[in-house]
């Protein structure tokens, strides 16, 4: 079966599995600033932190900026690092709109961004594409911001595209959509892509 990861259980695989030992190790040379800041590790995830402080209300991000950075987020971030174009649905041309903060927030980390929205011809500067089918490349990540009954239609479409990571953000997920995604082989992660990428929503 493949593992639908939460922020807290990505957070709780690398601290308490060998795999996360094994992943630190790899990674120790580009982490060492990181490390420093993990003190309380075991104990302690900013990243879930920063999570949980997203879905609550921070209308001008200050707590976000009051939390240091730790290894646990410093590897989350890293992951994604290399991942340089995305796709993303729900995408708005209202600036107000978590779709729209989040093609803003990609654009300023220098990737490629492809907003898709059928009702839309360019958001933020950028062609908006009709469907996932109709963007020109193979994303490697997917972020969407469509509610369950439409994004349960819309998966297998993105199934056929193909991406390395379909990231569901807050609100966009169902015990259908997870079952779904799961039968479709899709890589599926239940978390903001606009905070993993290391961007405040409340500044955008």
């Amino acid at each position: 079966m493949r593992l639908f990861r939460t922020a807290q259980q990505s957070c709780a695989a690398f601290h308490n599995t060998q795999a996360g030992t094994e992943q630190a190790g790899r990674r120790k040379e580009n982490l060492t600033e990181a490390n420093k800041d993990n003190e309380e590790g075991n104990t302690r995830c900013h990243f879930l932190i920063k999570l949980t402080n997203f879905l609550s209300p921070d209308p001008d991000g200050s707590r976000w900026d009051s939390i240091p950075n730790s290894l646990c987020t410093g590897i989350v971030l890293q992951e994604i690092a290399g991942m340089k174009t995305i796709a993303i649905l729900g995408a708005s041309a209202d600036r107000g709109k978590f779709g729209n903060k989040a093609v803003r927030a990609f654009q300023q980390q220098g990737y490629d961004v492809y907003p898709v929205n059928p009702r839309e011809t360019e958001i933020e500067g950028l062609p908006a594409f009709p469907n996932i089918a109709a963007v020109p490349v193979r994303p490697e990540m997917v972020s969407v911001y469509l509610p369950p009954p439409v994004l349960l239609k819309v998966l297998p479409e993105i199934a056929r595209k193909g991406c390395d990571e379909l990231w569901l953000n807050p609100g966009t997920e169902s015990d259908e959509v997870l079952e779904e995604a799961e039968r479709l082989g899709l890589n599926v992660i239940q978390a903001c892509s606009i905070v993993a990428v290391g961007v405040s929503p409340g500044a955008l």
